[in-house]
């Protein structure tokens, strides 16, 4: 037990408390993992291209794991593969603004700034969940279950059964639509293993895209700021930089040497300003001072 332990110990550092559930009693003990990651392009077979422009919502696949120790664990048997889930479905994360206000004078300026949660939240679109049929992955792991007799292995079986559901091959076809992710294990598919479905179906999977009206930005690459017809044009660009350049010298914030465009190098620096050479020789001055003995 004094294994156990330890290894349970292990899992906490590993997972965080949304990913892991631990319960235990003197009988058995029971390790729910719930790992939730964007889904890969290439899981299942989907091919997606990938497109300039914002994305409608992320597809995630979450995945649920429960296992089951009895008191011969690790000794003399395996954990117990009590329960799989898999589940696709698009969301976001979770965003916010944060306004900060600055008083000058009698007007008072607010400033907001585009944040992203911090805890990686997601907002789930119910419509688009679906639940795929496990029976493939309690198949691979009655397959290598007896490896695992005889040492502590959660660890090891965890991220094993994760790889090989993230590596499925794209005939996992069987898929249903569900009513939401917001219970436990109760939720999940029916399959070989367990036959019971209790799944409450929600809408048609023809609404798979219900939310398409809604923009979704994931990031600097696929970010749209604004519409072609509202970006400035090179023409303009270069009008507003010279205009900008020349209230800076007029305000002697640059110096008036910033009106050539090119950037002076430092060769040409030295030969322009002979003061620049002295302060160069006396900074390489160092002083040394020795040890007293």
């Amino acid at each position: 037990m004094d294994d156990l332990n330890l290894e349970l110990e292990a899992l906490r550092a590993i997972y965080t408390e949304k990913e892991l559930i631990i319960e235990k009693n003197d009988d058995f003990c029971s390790v729910e993992i719930q790992i939730t990651k964007e889904r890969d392009p290439g899981f299942n077979g989907a091919n997606k291209e990938e497109t300039l422009g914002p994305r409608e919502d992320i597809e995630f696949i979450r995945i649920r794991l429960l296992l089951l120790l009895d008191k011969d664990y690790p000794e003399n048997s395996c954990p117990i593969l009590k329960n799989v889930n898999i589940n696709l479905f698009e969301g976001k994360y979770f965003e916010f603004y944060n306004t900060t206000f600055e008083e000058d004078g009698n007007n008072t300026n607010s400033d907001f700034s585009f944040e992203h949660n911090n805890n990686d939240e997601i907002e789930i679109n119910n419509s688009t969940i679906v639940s795929l049929n496990s029976d493939k992955v309690y198949n691979y792991y009655d397959e290598i279950k007896n490896d695992y007799i005889g040492r502590v292995c959660l660890f090891d079986i965890i991220e094993t059964l994760l790889s090989f559901i993230y590596e499925l091959p794209n005939d996992l076809n069987k898929q249903y639509p569900c009513s939401d992710l917001s219970g436990n294990i109760q939720y999940s598919m029916a399959s070989n293993n367990e036959s019971t479905n209790n799944n409450t179906f929600g809408e048609d999977i023809d609404d798979y895209h219900a939310d398409d009206d809604k923009p979704m930005f994931s990031g600097l690459v696929d970010r749209v700021l604004c519409s072609i017809e509202e970006r400035v044009t090179t023409d303009e660009f270069n009008a507003w930089k010279e205009k900008f350049r020349a209230e800076m010298i007029e305000k002697n914030i640059w110096k008036g040497e910033y009106r050539e465009l090119n950037v002076l190098t430092g060769k040409q620096l030295f030969e322009r300003d002979s003061s620049l050479i002295k302060s160069d020789e006396s900074s390489s001055v160092i002083e040394v001072i020795q040890p007293q003995k």
